[in-house]
């Protein structure tokens, strides 16, 4: 059995290399296929064929273990190690597993500009905006894409943006994979990393601020209200008794105390909650989409699109409560519409994703 954290680095030709303590496990037979939550697993023989014994003794009138033993088997492959413990991932694990060399920037500003679309891309991380830009210039659409650096809530309210006069508007919210997946920005408990959140660069305050400078009280109160988090006291304890004798300044330091804090009692890590309640504090993510909202309307020409991918019940909430105190905006569904399981499939990190559409009358 293998154990411990493990992460990830492919080479140029997209092999992953296996840590040493491991490959003495790796007897002919070893399998790496598609898990759960978006994870590769790595079975020696003896287990991969134990676990397949027993998943083929389930009723087959099951559907969650038919469905569980196709989305292990379907994508199994052989281990191949050379003698530094790299093995080679086929394409299709790479694809699930999103461990690809290249990150895709502007997918769904791609696809209005190739539908003819004009298009004015708005995102107040440089970074994104710059890597988004170049990838549209690549693909020759830069002509028809003008990109602008700012909240959307600055940039709806600018007089640059003229009123009623887009046909369609998207606000795509939370945090993108290039932010979770640069460790720098601090944005993920995956990597230890300064405790930074920030969206734009340019704020001054960071989650370390605010976890190192915020009272009990008020820690109680963030992890409640942003993170819905049910033992936000206790937590908020824990951090406090820690920074009278150090500060806590990196992801993992505040990863690992929450752990510790209160334990391991779900699939998902005990620190998320928290981290998307100080991310959304340091980026003022609920004040930011408040405010859009209605400066994003009167952008809108009559009869035009406003639709709204929000990753969390915070933000849907929001959104819901205005569409519904909006009588210039009909929904063109009656409810919020949800990824596929075959999208879910293709990108984990889209699961909790929630797309409503307005039509202004």
């Amino acid at each position: 059995m293998f154990i411990g954290t493990y992460y990830h680095s492919l080479d140029e030709k997209h092999r992953v290399a296996i840590p040493k303590s491991f490959r003495t496990e790796l007897t002919p037979g070893s399998v790496i296929t598609y898990g759960l939550d978006g994870c590769l697993f790595l079975f020696p023989s003896d287990s991969w064929n134990r676990l397949v014994e027993k998943l083929q003794t389930l009723p087959l009138t099951s559907k969650p273990a038919r469905d569980f033993l196709r989305l292990l088997t379907y994508h199994a492959s052989l281990v191949d190690a050379d003698q530094l413990g790299r093995t080679l991932l086929p394409a299709n694990l790479l694809e699930l597993a999103h461990l690809t060399k290249e990150i895709v920037f502007a997918g769904h500003t791609i696809a209005l500009l190739a539908a003819g679309a004009e298009v004015v891309g708005i995102d107040q991380d440089a970074d994104i905006l710059e890597l988004a830009t170049k990838r549209i210039q690549e693909a020759g659409y830069s002509k028809h894409f003008t990109p602008m650096h700012a909240s959307f809530a600055d940039a709806l309210s600018s007089a640059r943006l003229p009123d009623a006069s887009y046909q369609g508007i998207l606000f795509d919210l939370g945090v993108s994979s290039f932010q979770l997946d640069t460790p720098s920005r601090g944005f993920s408990f995956r990597f230890d990393a300064p405790l930074d959140m920030r969206m734009d660069q340019s704020l001054t305050v960071t989650a370390k601020d605010l976890v190192n400078g915020l009272g009990k009280k008020e820690l109680t109160e963030l992890f409640l209200t942003l993170g819905e988090e049910k033992q936000a006291g206790k937590i908020a304890r824990a951090i406090c008794e820690r920074r009278h004798k150090l500060p806590i300044e990196t992801t993992g330091q505040l990863a690992s105390l929450i752990e510790r804090t209160i334990g391991k009692s779900s699939r998902i890590h005990p620190a998320t909650k928290v981290f998307q309640a100080l991310r959304m504090a340091v980026n003022s993510e609920r004040d930011q989409l408040k405010a859009a909202l209605p400066s994003a309307l009167s952008k809108l020409a009559v009869g035009g699109v406003f639709a709204l991918i929000s990753f969390h019940s915070l933000e849907d909430q929001i959104i819901e409560d205005f569409f519904a105190k909006t009588p210039a905006l009909t929904p063109l569904y009656p409810n919020a519409i949800s990824p596929s399981i075959a999208e879910i499939h293709a990108n984990p990190r889209a699961r909790s994703a929630k797309l409503r559409v307005g039509k202004k009358l």
